[in-house]
């Protein structure tokens, strides 16, 4: 009933009727061969957002429902704030508009127990708030199961192997430099005069030059 609006022909006849099972002959075959492109990295406004839909992340449904109705991790006033405390610490890193995690901020979630790197748990606690502000729940049981939770989860975290890992990403393409051990250059600076020159040396990390040494040339 629509078709008669259109003023253009369609440029290909319409298939034949075909029945299941039905004996046909191949014209043209073909492979093309592609290769996949890995997704496009965060930028800090497409984070935010997945920040606020983190259950297209999630495989249970429930939980995908649950963090759907918190409005995903964090809030509106605090979304931007995380990310820039990840920056800060070293965990990610900027590359133009460009989000990536640094080598220190992998380290980490590698040596972390998957349960604390992963939104389920955010999904069960805010299920637990929700039941206590319905008057479900017992605020004070739920304090001292997230107590043993917490315990449960250091006694499963490696200490040896996440200290391990945060100091050998320490310095790395990313990662914050090392606090420890200024570094020093030695320079020399020649007067006007040419018959003398001062020898001393200066520290990188505090920017203060030492008392120079004259002698004669």
């Amino acid at each position: 009933g629509w078709k008669p609006l259109f003023t253009t022909r369609e440029d290909t006849p319409p298939l034949p009727p075909l029945t299941q099972g039905e004996a046909c002959q191949a014209l043209a075959a073909g492979v093309e061969e592609k290769e996949t492109r890995p997704p496009e990295p965060f930028t800090d406004a497409s984070l935010i957002k997945a920040m606020m839909n983190i259950g297209r992340y999630v495989d249970d449904p429930n939980v995908r429902r649950t963090l759907r109705d918190t409005d995903g991790l964090g809030t509106e006033a605090t979304r931007a704030g995380i990310i820039e405390t990840l920056v800060q610490r070293g965990y990610l890193v900027r590359q133009q508009k460009a989000l990536r995690a640094t080598k220190l901020g992998c380290a980490l979630i590698a040596a972390l127990p998957s349960a604390v790197s992963t939104p389920e748990r955010t999904a069960l606690w805010e299920q637990r708030l929700r039941a206590i502000s319905e008057q479900q729940d017992d605020p004070d049981a739920f304090q001292h199961a997230l107590l043993e939770d917490l315990r449960a989860l250091l006694s499963q975290s490696d200490a040896a192997r996440l200290r391990h890992s945060l100091q050998t990403a320490q310095g790395e393409v990313g990662g914050p430099a090392k606090r420890s051990g200024a570094t020093k250059k030695s320079y020399t600076r020649r007067k006007s005069t040419g018959s003398k020159k001062t020898t001393g040396s200066r520290s990188s990390a505090a920017g203060k030059r030492s008392t120079g040494k004259r002698r004669s040339s």
